[in-house]
């Protein structure tokens, strides 16, 4: 149940995250305070196929979970996700949607004994989402503020490439996948140990231009 897939290109390490990931990721809501310093995230409420959907973009520097799973994804790159938007008028919060996906993967995790412990530490990560998503204020559990789901229904083909504003030089890219989730990051060791010594880069990690397509239609550049 690995995490990431990893391959060297060019003389650098990149990792994306695996069909496993995604797969286990689609219960999960999405939502526009999931950002920090470096790597910022850009919301965009569009129609694709005549569906109203969330684009969310991320680019710069993506933290492996503080650097404590070097198997997770991060490093210098970016995402492009395809949602849909909940109902405003849902009585469900999505704290509670979460904590229920939890235990479900809890059930499945914990069957049988071998590989237990290891297989709870790699999902421990997705618990601790629970306590990061946006707080509920108000009592009956509705949730505060906007939050939006995986699309993977709709089979959107994804393409996108991180661009060195100094040099116009590639850092990276991806193929075109049919995914609701693209990623593509350079390693931390690649990028610090082995591309910084030989390329002028921005002193801002999100100054990198995202350009990417959505069915083969090229986007605004970000």
């Amino acid at each position: 149940m690995l995490l990431i897939d990893q391959e060297k290109s060019g003389g650098y390490t990149y990792v994306e995250t695996s069909k496993f990931w995604k797969t286990a990721c689609k219960p999960l809501p999405c939502f526009a305070e999931l950002w920090w310093p470096g790597y910022l995230t850009k919301v965009i409420k569009t129609t694709i196929d005549d569906k109203d959907v969330v684009i969310q973009l991320w680019k710069g520097w993506c933290q492996r979970f503080l650097g404590r799973w070097a198997n997770c994804p991060g490093g210098m790159g970016a995402e492009v996700g395809i949602y849909r938007a909940v109902d405003e008028h849902s009585p469900k919060s999505q704290r509670f949607v979460l904590k229920n996906e939890v235990k479900l993967l809890d059930r499945a995790l914990h069957k049988g004994r071998a590989n237990r412990r290891r297989r709870v530490e790699k999902f421990a990560p997705l618990k601790n989402l629970v306590s990061e998503l946006p707080r509920d204020s108000h009592p009956d559990g509705e949730p505060e503020g906007e939050v939006w789901y995986p699309y993977p229904e709709l089979n959107t083909k994804l393409w996108f490439k991180l661009v060195n504003p100094y040099t116009n030089e590639v850092l990276v890219e991806t193929s075109e996948q049919t995914t609701y989730w693209l990623t593509r990051w350079m390693t931390p060791d690649s990028y610090r140990e082995e591309y910084k010594k030989d390329h002028e880069t921005p002193a801002f990690a999100a100054d990198y231009r995202l350009h990417y397509t959505i069915n083969g239609v090229t986007q605004r550049v970000w």
